[in-house]
């Protein structure tokens, strides 16, 4: 790994207030971090880029006309502009950047560069996983707390929604998750509320048109399954059945929903314009839903050392980087200000 060849000091940090300087030293400083072996080809799955244009097109021009109302502040402004912009990009350009920026994580093992994803958890396979590690620990978390604060006889049900398929992702997608609307109102009215968490899910289908089903894992007594596959058709007149399962383990559940968490849309059976059909009817949509209040704090710790990993800060670190990778490496519980006698107080904190 090479120093930048720009002129840019990373030991040298521009002073506080100079924005264009500052901007450029923090790029230089990811760009430095930043593996580019092996990254020069995409490895987003293949999407047809003429039909996703086609059917964003009402998405781009709806932030198109938000960007030119007069009663926006600048920032709001900014982001609409933004996001036509990024609509009007290819899809295969927006996933460009994955894992060629970061920032340094540090816990009791010492610091590491963590690289920034593209976020394209449906057509990438690195963050895809990486999203799926995240979700099922939060979700594991969140199960253990649901289950310890439901009464006693309480057990986790997983409900598995599905519909009459009708060629149209967003179409069906939409009726299901107002279908479920419907049920909580229904249950809720017959018995009360009860916490759950819910994945949705994309297959391709003997058609290959695309089937959306739903995973949600659900807090509650014993239930007749009759008069509850009743209360579902009622919501939902379009599906035809809906499938309950009860869970003696509840972290096997979060597993299993984690399952469906971690699938996407990358597979060899979704072809290129499925693929952008399913992007364009699942944009800007939820693919984990909730009630309210599950999510408990979530502090993730390192299976090594079992210190909670916390965001060095870039800036300082930065300041004694090496310049090759022959240069000693400054750890970041022996690193000092000039001056400094302690360690700073934010490595005290962690």
């Amino acid at each position: 790994m090479e120093a930048p060849t720009d002129g840019t000091d990373l030991h040298e940090k521009p002073a506080w207030g100079e924005l264009h300087a500052q901007t450029a030293w923090r790029r230089a400083c990811l760009a430095y971090l930043a593996p580019t072996e092996g990254r020069e080809t995409q490895q987003l799955s293949p999407v047809d880029e003429g039909l996703w244009r086609e059917l964003m097109t009402p998405h781009r021009d709806r932030w198109t006309a938000r960007s030119g109302e007069t009663d926006l502040t600048p920032s709001q402004r900014a982001y609409a502009v933004a996001r036509a912009r990024s609509l009007d990009r290819t899809y295969e350009s927006r996933g460009a950047g994955c894992e060629r920026g970061g920032r340094m994580m540090a816990c009791g093992c010492g610091p590491r560069p963590v690289m920034f994803g593209c976020r394209k958890h449906l057509t990438c396979e690195r963050c895809r996983k990486k999203r799926a590690r995240k979700t099922v620990a939060r979700i594991r978390n969140a199960l253990d707390a649901m289950v310890r604060s439901s009464p006693s006889g309480h057990m986790v049900v997983m409900a598995t929604l599905t519909i009459a398929h009708s060629s149209d992702v967003e179409a069906d997608r939409r009726e299901l998750v107002d279908g479920w609307k419907r049920f909580r109102k229904a249950y809720r009215r017959r018995w009360g509320k009860f916490p759950f968490i819910g994945v949705h899910e994309v297959t391709t289908g003997r058609d290959a048109l695309g089937h959306m089903h739903a995973h949600v894992l659900c807090v509650w007594p014993w239930r007749d399954w009759g008069k509850l596959s009743a209360l579902w058709r009622a919501a939902c007149p379009r599906s035809a059945r809906i499938n309950f399962q009860a869970l003696r383990n509840p972290r096997a559940g979060a597993e299993y929903v984690g399952k469906y968490v971690s699938k996407g849309v990358d597979t060899a059976d979704f072809t290129p314009e499925l693929r952008a059909r399913v992007l364009a009817a699942t944009y800007g949509s939820r693919w984990l839903f909730t009630s309210r209040g599950v999510w408990v704090p979530f502090v993730p710790l390192c299976p090594c050392c079992g210190q909670s990993i916390t965001r060095a800060i870039v800036d300082e670190w930065l300041t004694r980087a090496p310049v090759c990778a022959d240069d000693p490496v400054v750890r970041w519980w022996e690193w000092r200000r000039p001056g400094q006698e302690s360690i700073p107080e934010i490595y005290e904190a962690h």
